[in-house]
């Protein structure tokens, strides 16, 4: 619990060189997450990181400092319908990051639950912090947290699937700003530096000012430590009501009650709480389910069958025949789920099935990945890994060239798909080497201008064209990477790697 003498945090206290070279760390894995990756891997900056984080320091301190221009890239959801993800500039991103390691022990303290959670940077410290959402390394959690929802559907008569309608864009920074000040103990300038620098990655269309509601997008903590530490209240609420038969990962929300009455009267009071704190719960995602229901939902049955048969492949004997046995199984297993209603956890379970057959090298998939591929946008990380461990052949490259021609619409699966082709290994003279190039110049003729289009040609170039092929490219693409400070170093890695 906070105490009166607990220091207030201060600026210089913040930005340690040894408390923004151990944020690198977490930085630098960060960036190599990010649904666009720099060529060189940032290697210029880690490896002149002493001198990075002394000028980052001194600019901080001075009040020099400004963020830099962040890139901005879409990410599909449904239909279409995605978004917008902010890609920060390597100071920006450690100076976040610096903030969020210096102020996490002291909101931590103040959590009224042991429930919630909200770092994909920090594994979960047992399995009953997992929740259905929780996506790092979500192929290894996932079927943990179903041992979770089993359990309350073993003491409660029914589990309570909810979240809060978009979120992330309905916070009002305001009232954040408060809550972030009561929780912790801050300098003024802390607090001022931290909104600051969250304030310039909000997405601002031609010149519409601040609206000082949402927060920013950001594949790093600091939004989603804000994001989590917001919901305290909610926390509190859902835990004591539920006698702690509760997980939350940011704002997705699940408990189990005994009745139908308590799920509607508690999910009232939630919604009446968050409309004190600006924001309003999903109607159409919230779901009461009995026990039997939620199993179906969560596919609970189908999970543990897929983690047995998983695992005896995985660790079980080196026999080629009990593992074609085990394959024959899981094939069974599959068509049966293949047939069974499409709703709840299906498409996790069916990443899941990706990640198994993917580590067998079973190509059983492959008929179905066009389909896939255009209708489940949360299941295309799960099929490239699957087309990675196959490795190349020309159907499997026709499968991609058309989803990216005809059905690709957000800037991560794009890109997604285009470094899928350039880790495939293919012969020196082949037609795939040939079709490689082809789709790079038709990237950088119907990209839209698009960064992600322009990276993703850059990278199939750096790998399957020559260096005149590249150098025409990178002068054809001027009009992307002269407006964009990251396609513009993404350019110049490019040519300096060939």
């Amino acid at each position: 619990m906070q105490t009166s003498k607990q220091r207030l945090l201060s600026l210089k206290a913040v930005f340690t060189k040894r408390n923004m070279l151990i944020a690198w760390k977490t930085v630098r894995n960060g960036l190599r997450n990010q649904d666009l990756d720099d060529l060189h891997d940032y290697l210029d900056v880690h490896r002149n990181r002493d001198a990075f984080v002394w000028r980052l320091r001194a600019d901080v301190l001075t009040g020099r400092y400004r963020p830099n221009e962040a890139t901005i890239i879409s990410l599909e959801k449904k239909h279409g319908i995605g978004r917008r993800l902010m890609l920060p500039t390597p100071a920006d991103a450690l100076l976040l990051q610096t903030l969020v390691n210096a102020i996490e022990p002291r909101l931590r303290r103040r959590q009224p639950s042991k429930a919630a959670h909200y770092a994909r940077s920090h594994r979960p410290p047992a399995e009953d912090s997992v929740d259905a959402t929780f996506p790092y390394p979500w192929w290894q959690l996932w079927p943990q947290f179903q041992q979770r929802i089993w359990n309350f559907t073993n003491v409660k008569a029914y589990v309570v699937v909810t979240d809060v309608a978009n979120y992330f864009d309905s916070i009002p920074l305001g009232t954040l700003r408060d809550s972030v000040a009561s929780l912790a103990r801050l300098e003024q300038p802390v607090l001022d530096f931290l909104f600051f620098l969250l304030e310039a990655f909000v997405w601002r269309p031609d010149y519409i000012p601040l609206s000082g509601v949402g927060l920013p997008q950001l594949n790093f903590d600091a939004p989603r430590l804000l994001g989590h530490c917001y919901l305290f209240p909610i926390d509190r609420l859902i835990d004591s009501a539920t006698q702690a038969h509760y997980v939350r990962w940011m704002d997705d929300i699940n408990f189990g009650v005994d009745s139908e009455s308590d799920a509607r009267a508690l999910l009232s009071n939630i919604d009446t709480r968050l409309n004190m704190l600006g924001v309003r719960l999903n109607v159409a995602k919230t779901k009461i389910l009995s026990a039997t229901q939620a199993q179906s939902h969560f596919q609970l049955q189908e999970n543990r069958q897929l983690t047995i048969l998983g695992n005896s492949y995985q660790y079980g004997s080196r026999s080629t025949l009990l593992r074609q046995l085990i394959t024959v199984l899981l094939e069974e297993r599959y068509d049966r789920f293949r047939a069974a209603p499409r709703d709840g956890a299906w498409t996790k379970v069916l990443k899941r099935y990706y990640t198994v057959f993917g580590k067998a090298q079973h190509d059983v998939l492959e008929a179905e990945v066009p389909t896939h591929l255009k209708n489940y946008a949360d299941v295309r990380a799960s099929i490239f890994r699957y087309y990675r461990a196959l490795g190349f052949s020309i159907d499997r490259l026709d499968h991609i060239h058309d989803y990216i021609t005809d059905h690709c619409t957000d800037d991560a699966s794009l890109f997604g798909a285009c470094r899928l082709l350039t880790e495939w290994e293919i012969a020196v003279r082949s037609v795939g080497r040939a079709r490689m190039i082809t789709l790079a110049g038709w990237l950088r003729l119907n990209g839209q201008n698009r960064v992600s289009a322009f990276c993703g040609g850059l990278w199939l170039l750096a790998k399957y064209g020559s260096t005149r092929r590249l150098w025409d490219y990178i002068q054809r693409t001027g009009a992307v990477w002269q407006r964009s400070a990251w396609a513009a170093r993404v350019s110049l890695a490019g040519w300096s790697g060939s």
